[in-house]
């Protein structure tokens, strides 16, 4: 059993399609008033020192969530499903694919460097109801009626010590009423123009909006060139940002709120047209807060 001291918040996989032929991406990060931008490798990036380390009370290995949830249950299906996503579409998934990805969406929201991930948006779902009920034991995850993702871990995932904001995760992504909410929307993929315009992908990447406990919307670049939305039927139809005359609109407004959302970092596979995604960098990610 390997014992990986990094521990990927955002997945590798990921970011893989960034990449460029030196495996290398373009990072943007503003740790001080200006923007730095640099070369990097994946290794380092949206990953922290032991981060899902804990001890497993059934069976003794600190490494059972690495290993065994976010690596073997989440991230090596969901690195399959964006690869047929990105060949072969959304209208090849099977209903369990589609379930699955909604899976990951949902906790790509919440998974972040941080302990409690969730942010007081007006039109988000409170994260700490989830954790507040893990604590309570007051789980959902043992009602779910369908297979899922976590399925072998439904009747153990508990006794997870200090660790109950990782439950609350799970509990977040599974929950039945988010992820019917995303199923019941149409899923697209939106692609860039060849005019040097590219999805950018930040640290949070996951862009939704959700009201009443129902997902409204929600997007994910999935490569430079594919971008992941599922909405309402009549707003795909009708919303001229959708059309492809607005496409470029559509992106510049994609690459701005990854910029706005990002925690710590914004990565790119180009720099953007006339290197435009540095000045976007300077203009739209957050300063630092002052300590």
């Amino acid at each position: 059993m390997s014992k990986p001291k990094l521990h990927h918040w955002l997945p590798q996989f990921l970011m893989r399609p960034w990449c460029g032929e030196d495996g290398l991406v373009n990072r943007f990060h503003r740790p001080h008033k200006d923007v730095v931008y640099g070369r990097k490798g994946l290794k380092y990036l949206g990953s922290e020192n032991r981060l899902y380390e804990a001890s497993w009370k059934l069976i003794g290995d600190p490494y059972h969530y690495e290993n065994n949830i976010f690596s073997k249950v989440v991230d090596d299906p969901s690195s399959s499903l964006i690869k047929k996503i990105i060949n072969f579409g959304v209208g090849e998934l099977t209903p369990m694919e589609k379930k699955s990805f909604s899976h990951f969406l949902l906790l790509q929201m919440i998974r972040s460097s941080e302990r409690c991930i969730g942010e007081n948006q007006a039109d988000f779902i409170s994260f700490e109801e989830f954790l507040l009920r893990v604590r309570k034991s007051e789980s959902d995850m043992k009602r779910l009626d369908d297979v899922s993702i976590f399925n072998i871990y439904v009747n153990n995932i508990k006794g997870s010590g200090s660790h109950s904001w990782i439950q609350a995760m799970l509990e977040f992504a599974t929950d039945p009423k988010l992820v019917d909410s995303i199923l019941k929307l149409e899923w697209m993929l939106i692609g860039c123009l060849d005019t040097g315009l590219d999805y950018v992908l930040g640290d949070k990447p996951v862009l939704a909006q959700i009201a009443n406990g129902k997902v409204m919307e929600i997007a994910i670049p999935l490569s430079p060139n594919i971008l992941f939305h599922a909405s309402s039927p009549d707003r795909h139809s009708f919303d001229p940002i959708f059309s492809e005359n607005s496409r470029e609109i559509f992106i510049v407004l994609n690459v701005i709120e990854q910029m706005k959302r990002a925690k710590d970092f914004v990565i790119s596979k180009n720099l953007g047209r006339n290197g435009g995604y540095l000045k976007m960098a300077e203009e739209y990610m957050k300063h630092p807060v002052p300590s």
